[in-house]
Formats: structure tokens, C-alpha cells, sequence
């Protein structure tokens, strides 16, 4: 078992570890992972956008 849950004999997902009793295939807990990853990275861009305009803005001033 990994730090993370993985079993890798399984190739399953322990939620054990997570405080449930169930496991789950490691594709259905990778599509999680990647959905969460896909919401926030434009949220990243927009801000990094936003700082690199602000900068450039304040050294036209």
C-alpha cells in the first residue's frame, strides 16, 4: 500500500485510507482527479493573466 491508497497488487484504490470501507478502480478516482484539475486550471491562468497585465501595466506608467 502507498502513502497515497493505491494497492499495488490490486491496482485498486483503497478508501480505506480515506475513512470509507469501499475501493474504487484507480481510473474512476484518476477521472476525479482530472476533472478537479480541468476546473481549476483556467482559474490559474485567468489569475496568472491578470497579475502578468497588472505588472505590465504598472511599468508602462
Amino acid at each position: 500500500m502507498t502513502d497515497l491508497g493505491f494497492d499495488r497488487a490490486e491496482g485498486l484504490y483503497n478508501e480505506k485510507n480515506c475513512g470509507t470501507k469501499s475501493h474504487r478502480p484507480i481510473n474512476e478516482t484518476l477521472k476525479v482527479l482530472i476533472s478537479i484539475a480541468c476546473e481549476e486550471w483556467p482559474k490559474k491562468l485567468y489569475e496568472a493573466e491578470a497579475i502578468i497585465k497588472g505588472e505590465f501595466q504598472s511599468t508602462k506608467d
